[in-house]
C-alpha cells in the first residue's frame, strides 16, 4: 500500500508557525508525489490555546463545526499542550484538557490525533519559547512531527527515506 503524498503543510495559530519551520527542515530533500492522485496532509493545531477563554457553548460549537477533510486530504490535529502557566484567565491545563476532549470526540471520524498534551507534560517548564508556559517547542515539537511521520508512513512507503541525505 503506497500513500502518494503530494504535500505536508501545517495550519493553526502561534505554535503552528514554529511547527512549520521545523516541518520545512524535516522535509528538505524529500521528493513528494507529483501526480494528480496525490494526497495532501495537514497538521492542524486548531489554535486551541487561543480558545481557552471561550464559553463552553462556543467551544462545543467550534468542535461540531470542524470541517471534514476533502477527498484527497488527511488532517492530523495536534492536541493542545500541557500548560504550566496562566497567562490569560482561562489558559490553564484543566481548560485545555476540556477542549482537547471536545475536539477528540467531535473529530474522531474526520481527523487523526497527535497527542502533544502528554508529551509536553514533562517539558513544559523548560521549553516554553515565549517564557509563558504555553508555546512549547524543543523536544515536544520534534516528537509531535515524528509521530505525524509515523502515522503517515506506518506501512510500506516508496521514495526517499525520511531524513536521508540527498545530494543536490
Amino acid at each position: 500500500h503506497q500513500k502518494k503524498i503530494s504535500s505536508i503543510t501545517r495550519s493553526g495559530q502561534s505554535i503552528a508557525g514554529f511547527l512549520g519551520h521545523y516541518l520545512t527542515t524535516r522535509l528538505r530533500n524529500i521528493t513528494m508525489y507529483e501526480g494528480e492522485s496525490g494526497r495532501s496532509v495537514v497538521l492542524e493545531t486548531l489554535g486551541l490555546t487561543h480558545l481557552t477563554a471561550n464559553s463552553d457553548k462556543s467551544l462545543e460549537q467550534f468542535a461540531r463545526d470542524l470541517p471534514a477533510p476533502s477527498e484527497n486530504e488527511d488532517i492530523y490535529w495536534m492536541t493542545g499542550y500541557f500548560l504550566s502557566s496562566e497567562r490569560k484567565l482561562h489558559a490553564h491545563v484543566d481548560r485545555l484538557t476540556y477542549i482537547n476532549r471536545l475536539v477528540a470526540e467531535a473529530s474522531k471520524t474526520k481527523y487523526k490525533m497527535i497527542n502533544a498534551f502528554d508529551m509536553s507534560a514533562a517539558f513544559t517548564y523548560d521549553t516554553a519559547t515565549q517564557m509563558d508556559g504555553l508555546h512549547i517547542i524543543g523536544p515536544v515539537m520534534k516528537m509531535a512531527l515524528t509521530k505525524l511521520f509515523h502515522h503517515m508512513c506506518g506501512d510500506s512507503v516508496e521514495g526517499t527515506r525520511v531524513g536521508a541525505f540527498v545530494e543536490n
